[in-house]
């Protein structure tokens, strides 16, 4: 090969880059090893020709795959990263939000269930707490008879509540009136004898 012949080879492709510069303008490429790589690649894989129509469209294949390197970038490329930070920033601040709402309901349906344990366990003390007397010749004595009976009803109430899922908090505070009702009525008879 000549001197002459390389020369002329050297500037058709000097033309050929400076063409396709052309034809992707105002966008530029950066003229690195690493975007005629991917170029050349994706111009193989796709079986097209060497030209500068041929060469767009290789650009055009790979530019949202951030394989080139670009002196200025085209708008599409930069309209899409606009868009993209954008929805990016928009689905972070939903993600936020919804998990925010998701640690709110957990928490309260933490704090929920600790005050029902709380209550249960009141509720389980006043029940077995309940000790009602009774007035025998031999003096005051434990009315056995009642305190099972109120127990094993105070007991059946807790359960059904609690699988109902009822206030729980509100329900120890009736039971502890109504224990103290029962308390009242045994007071009232054993005077009246």
């Amino acid at each position: 090969m000549s001197a002459q012949a390389t020369a002329e080879q050297q500037q058709a492709v000097q033309k050929f880059v400076q063409d396709f510069q052309s034809a992707l303008a105002p966008a530029r490429l950066a003229n690195t090893h690493e975007n005629g790589v991917v170029l050349e690649a994706e111009r193989q894989r796709l079986r097209l020709p060497m030209t500068i129509e041929g060469m767009v469209k290789v650009v055009n294949s790979v530019l949202f795959e951030n394989k080139l390197t670009w002196v200025v970038e085209p708008e599409k490329l930069k309209s899409r990263k606009v868009n993209t930070a954008i929805q990016n920033k928009n689905d972070a601040a939903k993600s936020q939000d919804a998990f925010a709402a998701k640690k709110r309901v957990g928490e309260t349906a933490d704090s929920q269930k600790a005050a029902d344990e709380v209550s249960i366990k009141q509720a389980k003390s006043l029940i077995a707490g309940y000790t009602p007397t009774k007035t025998t010749p031999r003096g005051q004595v434990i009315d056995y008879a009642d305190q099972t009976r109120a127990q094993e009803q105070w007991t059946k109430a807790m359960n059904q509540a609690v699988t109902g899922k009822q206030n729980l908090q509100s329900w120890v505070t009736a039971l502890a009136e109504a224990i103290q009702q029962r308390y009242a009525a045994i007071e009232r008879a054993s005077e009246r004898l």
